[in-house]
């Protein structure tokens, strides 16, 4: 998709920017895995102070209205601004749920959204 829309403003001569850094990633696999964002390796990698949030599917909305009891939510959040760094998710529908934390993360969106 994202090709697509540059080829159409290349073709109109249109400016367009891209952030593949904010392109989530899905493997449709059973069950589902979605990422976008940093991982723990590559914050830990370049010394960003971060913190994890993880909830089991059968603790959020989502996986107690679709009876997937075993997926997880895993949020990392920097440590000092509580700014969203990253978003991974394991579980039916993750590939659909993750494009929630790309708004948040295209956005800057930190923990006073979550407050």
């Amino acid at each position: 998709m994202e090709q697509g829309r540059l080829a159409a403003c290349h073709a109109f001569g249109q400016e367009c920017t891209s952030v593949p850094e904010l392109f989530p990633y899905g493997i449709y696999a059973i069950p589902e895995i979605a990422m976008v964002g940093k991982t723990e390796a590559e914050l830990t990698e370049a010394g960003v102070p971060y913190e994890t949030g993880k909830a089991s599917y059968r603790e959020i909305a989502r996986g107690q209205i679709i009876g997937d009891t075993t997926g997880v939510l895993k949020l990392i959040f920097h440590l000092e601004t509580r700014q969203l760094l990253g978003v991974h998710i394991i579980g039916e529908g993750a590939t659909e749920l993750v494009h929630i934390g790309q708004a948040v993360l295209s956005f800057g969106g930190n923990g006073g959204l979550f407050c």
